[in-house]
């Protein structure tokens, strides 16, 4: 957007790293004239039209961005006088959608600031939009990656075409769809037969389920490496009956044992329970889950016995928070 300011300094047509300093001498008489090598830059007439200051329109940049990602939501700064922007979401199953951000990066510093605040927020995972691709550096996208989330830059999403009209970068939407079907599969993919991948011989106690979020977990089973898995992809583990896919009571049974356990005694269920309907059915809802975990995992046995003795449900399979994960943020569902 074109502006009534004029620039008092232009970068030099040489491609040195020195600036021209634009010196008015009267109506029509304007240089510009290198301060900091002049012997290499001659002085040479400036024209108005190369002292034209524009500003960025926010609200058309957000708006192409929200048709590339057809996410919905106003864009609010995250901050006061911060260049760090939220762009709402990108809309996944009922009224959920993946939390969108944008940073205006001038250095490395810029992105890992932002990153910082995203991180210690209250946000499962977020798509990271950067100004610059040039500001990234590969450990950026390794922070990202470590909580399921992701970072593109603003040139590979949108770039400039020979027309000087934005066109769009197919590479980076295709990796943002293939980032959202692995954080929050399809429609398609909800529920139904889905089963994991359990290797022959694998016994309850090779298994380890680790909640990153809410609403997701990695799942590592002996030797192999661990798999992201999220509750709607799992029968039964979400509420079919509701638009929003809540977490069904077995899901929070199994939450407990990761807040609070690793043994839980019917008691302390109760209480963490108590908000949630079906708590007057524990007994039930646990032979239920323990029928769930049965078919998904592929594997007989019990998953959750009951130590008669001491009066504890003792997992055969580790259940337990990631180190990362803060379940104060989660809400209560």
């Amino acid at each position: 957007m074109l502006t009534t300011n004029c620039a008092s300094a232009l970068p030099c047509e040489s491609g040195h790293a020195c600036q021209r300093q634009v010196i008015e001498h009267g109506p029509g008489d304007v240089v510009g004239i290198c301060t900091q090598d002049p012997a290499h830059c001659d002085p040479r007439p400036v024209i108005k039209v190369e002292r034209a200051v524009y500003r960025l329109n926010y609200g058309r940049l957000f708006d192409r961005i929200a048709g590339q990602l057809n996410n919905k939501g106003d864009a609010k700064r995250v901050g006061e006088g911060s260049e760090f922007w939220s762009l709402g979401g990108i809309p996944t199953v009922g009224d959920h959608a993946l939390p969108v951000f944008f940073v205006f990066a001038a250095t490395a510093a810029d992105i890992e600031r932002a990153l910082g605040k995203l991180i210690m927020g209250p946000r499962e995972c977020f798509l990271l939009i950067v100004s610059d691709s040039r500001c990234q550096k590969p450990a950026h996208q390794e922070t990202a990656l470590a909580c399921r989330s992701l970072i593109i830059a603003l040139d590979e999403l949108l770039c400039i075409g020979p027309d000087a009209k934005l066109t769009v970068g197919a590479g980076a939407h295709k990796t943002v769809a293939a980032w959202k079907h692995q954080v929050a599969p399809p429609p398609s993919a909800i529920g139904g037969d889905t089963k994991f991948p359990t290797p022959p011989g694998t016994e309850w106690n090779d298994i380890t389920i680790t909640f990153l979020s809410r609403d997701t977990f990695l799942i590592k089973c002996a030797g192999q490496a661990a798999r992201s898995w999220d509750r709607i992809q799992i029968p039964e583990m979400f509420q079919a009956n509701t638009a929003h896919k809540k977490p069904s009571f077995k899901w929070h049974i199994l939450l407990a044992f990761a807040v609070r356990g690793p043994f839980l005694s019917h008691p302390e269920l109760e209480r963490f329970l108590a908000s949630h309907d079906g708590r007057d059915k524990l007994k039930k809802q646990m032979s239920d889950l323990r029928a769930v975990l049965r078919r998904f995992f592929g594997l007989e046995g019990d998953p959750l016995p009951f130590d008669r003795k001491n009066k504890l449900y003792k997992p055969a399979l580790v259940i337990r928070l990631d180190t990362n994960a803060r379940a104060e943020l989660w809400g209560d569902e």
